[in-house]
């Protein structure tokens, strides 16, 4: 059985470096910070990993969430939703 990973490019947030780093001279060091999910294409379908950012994000996050990472260098033309539709991938709920 073969299965190919594609990673998908959702574009960055910011984030405070010193979450990374446990050093203080890096409090207020904001770090571009890559958000990817991956696609696996398997013989029986797709398999999404990682949610990634929702156009949403800003009302869906917690607000201590947004205290420390910084969703607007997250495009809209970056979300999961737009990118999935370019892949040419939908959105369906799991059979259980």
């Amino acid at each position: 059985m073969s299965a190919t990973p594609r990673g998908v490019d959702l574009g960055y947030v910011g984030l405070d470096k010193s979450l990374l780093v446990s050093k203080a001279e890096h409090v207020g060091t904001i770090y571009r910070c890559p958000a990817v999910a991956y696609i696996v294409d398997t013989p029986q379908g797709r398999i999404l990993r990682e949610t990634g950012l929702s156009a949403q994000g800003s009302d869906e996050w917690l607000s201590e969430w947004q205290e420390v990472v910084d969703l607007g260098a997250a495009s809209p033309e970056a979300c999961l939703e737009l990118r999935l539709k370019q892949f040419g991938t939908t959105r369906q709920e799991p059979d259980i």
